[in-house]
């Protein structure tokens, strides 16, 4: 994940279009992430990485893994998210022992990465799953990042504003406080441009929610000029 910029994430729970998949594998980025915060199951999640094989997609296809009856066949690595400001610990973790009890002894360690998360807006999916402390301000949000970093030690920290633009200056002030973390933002991206500014503080940068809603065209015409 280290050397990934620019991520899209499709949600295996959501109705994908011949059209969108198209997209997705022509998007301008150096990953696919399946995943989602409800409704994710073994069958969607792996009927989205086949239907994405199936188009000879050239990127790695990984699974944000979010309960222990999701998981993906044919992908080529995991994600595991801590949710760092979640009142409800249990939501993820008892998902993350249940699986480990089936899986541990198949699971490609070598091929999975926890990632901790700081939700950073109170009306997202999975604020509402992990009953989510939104911070405060800007000393909440860095007491989050040394809680995930420096005790947990997390390599990577996810900035979640899912669903709306997150305010650059606090990418800016995390990675001032904390350079040696890989800075992962999502949230509200809808152009490269936007993409590209979150760009300047974030090591990777995150498109999910345009794809449904807008369309990645803007994202392929911008690359196709540049």
């Amino acid at each position: 994940m280290d050397s990934w910029e620019r991520l899209l994430k499709l949600d295996p729970d959501r109705t994908h279009t011949e059209a969108m998949l198209d997209q997705a594998c022509k998007a301008p980025v150096d990953a696919l992430i399946l995943g989602g915060t409800w409704g994710v199951t073994t069958r969607n999640a792996t009927d989205l990485a086949l239907a994405l094989r199936a188009r000879k997609v050239r990127r790695p296809i990984w699974q944000e893994v979010s309960s222990d009856n999701g998981i993906a066949f044919g992908v080529d690595g995991y994600l595991f998210p801590i949710v760092l400001n979640a009142l409800d610990i249990d939501v993820f973790a008892r998902s993350y022992v249940k699986a480990l009890r089936l899986y541990r002894s198949v699971i490609p360690w070598n091929k999975c990465e926890s990632i901790g998360y700081v939700v950073m807006n109170e009306a997202c999916a999975v604020a509402r799953r992990a009953r989510a402390e939104i911070p405060r301000d800007l000393e909440d949000v860095l007491a989050y990042a040394a809680y995930g970093t420096r005790l947990c030690g997390m390599k990577a920290l996810y900035l979640e504003y899912s669903g709306t633009l997150g305010d650059v200056r606090v990418l800016q002030s995390v990675k001032r406080a904390f350079p040696h973390i890989h800075l992962v933002y999502g949230g509200g991206i809808e152009t490269l441009e936007q993409m590209e500014i979150m760009k300047r503080f974030a090591d990777t940068v995150v498109v999910g929610n345009v794809l449904y809603e807008k369309g990645l065209t803007r994202f392929l015409k911008a690359t196709c000029t540049t």
